[in-house]
């Protein structure tokens, strides 16, 4: 989370540093804080509540359909 957060805030910075930051750009990223602390909140209720080995494959079936979803949007 903390390597995410950090590179998003450094995407952020230089977006800003090239004239691409616009005055809705806090609104989206405030819109998109919600989904991000539920999904941290879900990940973290996984692992605990079931293996390690469990969660990774939740993770990597996730990551898998929204690779799917994002190849599939940009065709």
């Amino acid at each position: 989370m903390l390597f995410f957060t950090a590179s998003s805030v450094l995407a952020l910075v230089s977006y800003a540093f090239a004239g691409l930051f616009v005055p809705t750009t806090p609104w989206y990223v405030a819109l998109a804080l919600p989904a991000l602390f539920l999904g941290d909140w879900l990940g973290n209720l996984l692992f605990v509540r079931y293996s390690g080995a469990f969660y990774r494959r939740v993770a990597v079936l996730v990551l898998f359909f929204m690779g799917v979803l994002v190849i599939s949007g940009s065709l």
